[in-house]
């Protein structure tokens, strides 16, 4: 892999793990991070902003990081 693929790999998968800790933590101020930061598509607060939305976001953050983790072990891993 060369140097810049490199390192755009980490930023990108630095902003992930970023958005979801962020999912994980506070899914309230998820809904309230800028829509080209959070990268919600059609998850709308109106829609997921109740006790089984905050779940359901909460749980989606979890598999983000998971797979932010997976990559970044396959790509440690070589």
């Amino acid at each position: 892999m060369s140097t810049i693929g490199f390192v755009l790999a980490i930023v990108f998968l630095a902003l992930f793990a970023i958005e979801a800790l962020i999912m994980l933590i506070s899914p309230k101020m998820w809904f309230r991070m800028p829509s080209w930061l959070a990268g919600r598509g059609t998850m709308t607060e109106a829609k997921y902003g109740n006790r089984n939305g905050y779940l359901q976001v909460r749980v989606l953050g979890t598999l983000l990081l998971a797979l932010v983790f997976r990559i970044a072990y396959g790509i440690y891993s070589r």
